[in-house]
């Protein structure tokens, strides 16, 4: 192999780059070290970053300037670490190709070094060839031994499972009895769940109605809308605040126009702010794994919801749409798992009740439930087809409160009785009071 396909440069300095923007990232980055770096210069770079992560520090630039001085404009100062960043910024959201080549490359210059070795003591002939093997295959086990460690012991293993599972659980409540039930206790971070429903029954209305619930009780979050104008969100919540239907703030000769135009500015003054939306008709995977990203480090997110998941784009040459749709739906279970995250993702499914295009949500999903409504019906309910924590119920269960599409107000999905509603604010009332 040639020197030259044995180094990338480019490739170091999108590593740290990756790591300057989004540390969390580090942990991804393996057996990844100063030693993998064929640039001396990117490998004291990239030590000089993580010793700003493990010693708690921010790794902007400027940063990294407080944190060592020397150090930092030995690599090339500021305006060189700010050039990493800008060339790692298209790749945060899916960073680990690009550390497990750079070890890849590591590896083959190690054994480029032992195969220049090897042909040197075959042309001295001056030694025992028994000796110069013993010699290469212990010195291949050490390079086996030093290479990134992924297995884990079965005691380990088993003291993080038991760890998890006596851990106390911090859920937050969807402001919907029977579904905080069907999710063991509320929404849960590193979880993604899934609804499907046929079109118009309610998986965007129902998705709003969490929303709004969560937005009172201060839960972070990020709407993502690929079909669905928020404004027309917003709209069905503010008219679920003013007791009213959408509809009526649309109709010029309706006599709720004026009440609601004069109670506006005092309703925008007490709307809490812990709502973000998206608005990305047409988006692909890679867009949507940025923006989750993006609201985490810059408004604090504990969660996301997509609306829906067939509308996803970018599906590649030569993919099938079935496996456009399973990878997908796999790589939003990742970033759960991966950001800490929980996610509530809405599917289209057909009038038999099976999901459009691929059944992959079953396999994605951590709790997948299928909305199920007449069409000009107020009940509602919701039944779960696939769980990996829970029973498998239906929202319908004689303990539970029901669930009612409201057309008069909104629309929005409340309980049926209202007043069992849990607490999410202050009031002990879902409304904002004007």
């Amino acid at each position: 192999m040639a020197g030259t396909t044995m180094h990338d440069f480019a490739l170091e300095r999108k590593a740290i780059g990756v790591v300057m923007l989004h540390p969390e990232s580090l942990a991804r980055a393996g057996g990844v070290t100063a030693e993998c770096f064929a640039d001396e210069r990117h490998g004291r770079t990239w030590e000089l970053v993580v010793g700003a992560i493990l010693h708690g520090h921010t790794t902007s630039p400027e940063a990294l300037m407080a944190f060592d001085r020397a150090e930092t404009l030995a690599v090339g100062g500021v305006d060189m670490l700010q050039s990493y960043r800008q060339e790692a910024a298209p790749y945060i959201t899916d960073p680990l190709p690009i550390f497990q080549r750079l070890h890849e490359l590591h590896r083959w210059r190690q054994l480029d070094r032992i195969a220049r070795h090897i042909q040197l003591e075959a042309a001295k002939q001056d030694a025992d060839p028994e000796d110069i093997l013993a010699r290469l295959a212990n010195k291949a086990q050490a390079l086996l031994a030093d290479g990134r460690e992924t297995t884990r012991g079965k005691m380990e293993v088993a003291k993080s499972a038991l760890d998890r599972a006596l851990a106390p659980r911090n859920t937050l409540t969807t402001g919907l009895t029977a579904l905080d039930f069907m999710l063991q206790g509320g929404l849960q971070s590193r979880r993604l769940y899934g609804f499907g429903g046929i079109y118009g029954r309610g998986k965007t209305i129902l998705l709003g109605s969490i929303s709004d619930n969560l937005n009172l009780q201060g839960a972070r979050h990020l709407f993502i809308s690929m079909e669905t104008d928020p404004e027309d969100v917003e709209l069905r919540l503010a008219a679920k605040h003013f007791r009213l239907n959408a509809g009526s703030l649309s109709d010029p000769e309706h006599i709720a126009r004026q009440p609601v135009a004069t109670g506006s500015p005092s309703y925008l003054q007490r709307l809490p702010q812990h709502t973000w939306y998206e608005f990305c008709p047409g988006a692909t995977m890679q867009e949507i794994h940025r923006m989750i990203l993006r609201a985490k480090a810059r408004h604090g997110i504990v969660g996301f919801m997509l609306d829906y998941w067939q509308l996803i784009e970018g599906r590649e040459r030569g993919q099938s749409e079935e496996g456009h749709h399973r990878s997908n739906i796999n790589r939003l279970a990742a970033v759960c798992r991966q950001e800490d995250l929980w996610g509530m993702v809405t599917a289209q499914i057909d009038e038999k009740g099976k999901l459009r295009y691929s059944d992959s949500m079953l396999q994605a999903a951590a709790l997948y439930m299928r909305l199920v409504r007449e069409e000009d019906g107020m009940e509602l309910r919701l039944e779960v087809e696939k769980s990996n924590y829970t029973r498998y119920v239906s929202s319908t269960a004689a303990s539970l409160p029901g669930l009612v599409f409201d057309t008069d107000i909104g629309p929005h999905v409340r309980e049926e009785d209202p007043t069992d509603a849990p607490a999410l604010s202050a009031g002990n009332d879902d409304r904002i009071h004007l």
